[in-house]
């Protein structure tokens, strides 16, 4: 498979690298262009979390503070008007203009409160400073695997772990938007990315750094994550209205899966670490299990 070339005489890594890292870039381009628009973005003095729901105060800016807004509150309704989803919120309730206000009527601790917030502008620092430290970490885990893959490319471990280094860069980087991504089908590939983040990390652990012996056997239960994440996949696209909308069901059960498949990626290297007689696969796997603890507390 390594030696295998097209007409052109392009070996198949390399047509696979130039194609995830096209793809890779445009969106990271894309993302970029909005990082940059947002410095313009109306600075409402708080958010709402998708996890939360849009009437959860979960993140309170000076402008809130200022105002007396604090995280917890309850919105019941704003310039008078009640709402139930995010599409209300982002679109319909709010004033934007630089200098006009928001009325928040909010429960706190059983009372109904009035705060009124001045709208502003986010600034570039602002911004930079809720999606800057992410899409910075996400970028250094496309960079890590193209790294990985550069070092020896014609390995297929290589393109695995380049690919799923992409996934989970853009995945990372997404994560921390500091307004609505514009256009708005770049939810659509956040989505896209959110769901198959699994999957790879699965594959990884039946190939990095050694091949597991069931694949020789099996050789086709290296597709069953990548079917598991089509699914849901398709699960969500079939009641997708929006990113903020989705189902809370199919989100509890794709955070379950990214969980199982985090456990299966560490019992792999830990078991590489304790029980492998190669000193390579065993020091391999050390380094492996010592980025993530890192990776995790960063």
């Amino acid at each position: 498979m390594n030696k295998i070339t097209n007409s052109s005489g392009i070996h198949l890594h390399w047509k696979i690298f130039m194609a995830t890292s096209a793809i890779t870039m445009t969106v990271v381009a894309l993302y970029c262009v909005n990082v940059i628009s947002w410095r313009n973005s109306p600075d409402f003095g708080c958010r709402a979390m998708y996890n939360s729901g849009p009437n959860i105060v979960a993140e309170v800016m000076e402008k809130g503070r200022a105002a007396g807004l604090k995280s917890g509150d309850i919105i019941k309704a704003i310039n008078g008007k009640d709402y139930s989803t995010f599409n209300e919120l982002f679109f319909k309730i709010r004033n934007t203009e630089p200098g006009s206000v928001n009325r928040y009527s909010l429960l706190r601790d059983g009372e109904i409160i009035e705060k009124i917030v001045v709208t502003g502008r986010l600034g570039f620092k602002s911004v930079m400073a809720r999606s800057g430290p992410v899409l910075f970490i996400g970028l250094m885990y496309i960079f890590i695997g193209t790294i990985v893959f550069l070092m020896k490319p014609a390995a297929y471990e290589s393109r695995l772990f380049f690919i799923m280094g992409c996934i989970v860069g853009l995945g990372i980087s997404f994560s921390a938007p500091s307004d609505l991504m514009k256009p708005l089908w770049l939810f659509k590939i956040r989505l896209f990315y959110d769901v198959f983040f699994p999957a790879p990390i699965i594959h990884l652990a039946f190939w990095f750094p050694k091949k597991r012996s069931f694949i020789s056997s099996s050789p086709w239960i290296w597709i069953m994550p990548y079917l598991i994440s089509f699914i849901i996949f398709t699960l969500y696209m079939i009641n997708f209205k929006a990113y903020w909308d989705s189902r809370p069901v199919l989100d509890l059960i794709n955070e379950a899966y990214l969980m199982i498949a985090i456990v299966i990626f560490l019992i792999s290297m830990v078991w590489n670490r304790v029980k492998d007689a190669s000193v390579m696969i065993r020091t391999q796997s050390q380094v492996i299990l010592l980025g993530i603890f890192l990776g995790f507390f960063i």
